[in-house]
């Protein structure tokens, strides 16, 4: 009767070892966790937000190692990107190690700077790309040694675990709506573009030529200025001598840097305040310029300072978090400008 008795108890424990076996769980570097369960699967799929609770417990009370990848710091907007995000972390998130590289526009630069933050071992990388094309493979790569990689800005082309950025195509579509009304749909437009390759390029472009369609405004001239100001500048003196004032309506840049460069360009000559200049971002400079009268329209483009550092701690974490966040963009012009004047970077 001993014996029998052991003999169930030993089959009763073989049970309940096989059954708490019977599911299993695994994290994704996305942040979605994966269930054989197919019920989890489906409430997964259905789910509007990612979420980990595994990874949530788990990760409680670790300190994280997050990589800041920036494409470059030579303009103010991506120092105030740099600095609104560090100087969050170190208030709120003082248990993370963060560490920072500057690729200093080089494509190269920022492929070996990834190279060398996947070596570290980070767990999450935010990156800013210099361009799409050239960051792509080292962001699929870090994916793969499964860790977290977060867009800003600029986008790749891979399934990264979540992307922080403003919506270019509406931001460009703003300006060009602007332009219309000022002119009852007639003129011509230079542009000064940012740098070929880049998502953000390619969408502040696209968005603005595209709301142009059907209207007869015509860019008559566009080259590539790198999103610098003394490029932008020395870009439009040339346009100056290629054409006659009259013969240009507006000045369209993909940023407020290159804004400047125009506006100083037609300053130089005189022109300054008989040529629109619309812009993108919201530079300080720029809007105290909207209301001098000498720049017509700005659209403000998140630094996402401290956005991205608060998203990447919600991943590591186990928090929920949307895959694609789009802060709000306003426009400044004459109707608002001085109410707007300081509040840019």
């Amino acid at each position: 009767m001993k014996k029998l008795l052991a003999l169930l108890l030993v089959l009763a424990a073989l049970f309940c070892v096989f059954a708490g076996c019977a599911k299993t769980d695994t994290t994704t570097p996305s942040g979605e966790t994966q269930s054989s369960d197919s019920s989890a699967d489906t409430a997964a799929a259905d789910a509007a937000e990612t979420t980990d609770e595994t990874a949530q417990t788990e990760t409680s009370g670790k300190k994280f190692k997050i990589g800041f990848s920036q494409c470059t710091m030579k303009h103010g907007w991506r120092v105030c990107m740099a600095d609104g995000n560090i100087d969050w972390a170190k208030e709120n998130w003082p248990d993370a190690e963060i560490v920072f590289t500057n690729a200093d526009d080089s494509e190269v630069q920022q492929v070996q700077d990834m190279e060398d933050l996947i070596a570290a071992g980070c767990d999450l990388i935010l990156i800013s790309p210099l361009t799409s094309e050239a960051l792509t493979d080292v962001c699929q790569r870090a994916l793969d040694q499964g860790i977290y990689v977060v867009t800003i800005d600029r986008m790749v082309n891979c399934d990264v675990t979540a992307h922080i950025g403003g919506d270019n195509l509406e931001i460009a579509a703003m300006d060009a709506e602007k332009l219309i009304e000022l002119t009852g749909g007639k003129g011509t437009v230079v542009e000064c573009a940012g740098t070929s390759g880049t998502s953000v390029t390619n969408d502040r472009h696209d968005g603005f030529a595209n709301a142009l369609e059907g209207t007869d405004i015509q860019i008559i001239d566009s080259q590539d200025c790198d999103f610098a100001r003394a490029n932008a500048m020395e870009y439009i003196e040339d346009v100056l001598s290629k054409y006659d004032p009259s013969e240009i309506t507006a000045i369209y840049c993909h940023n407020d840097e290159m804004a400047m460069g125009a506006y100083l360009a037609l300053q130089a000559t005189g022109e300054a305040g008989k040529i629109m200049i619309f812009s993108c971002d919201g530079q300080n400079d720029v809007i105290d310029e909207i209301v001098n009268g000498n720049i017509t329209q700005t659209a403000v483009y998140s630094t996402c300072a401290p956005d991205a550092m608060i998203l990447a701690k919600k991943i590591v974490e186990g928090e929920s978090y949307d895959k694609l966040v789009v802060p709000e963009s306003v426009v400044i012009n004459a109707d608002n400008a001085a109410e707007m004047v300081g509040t840019g970077y």
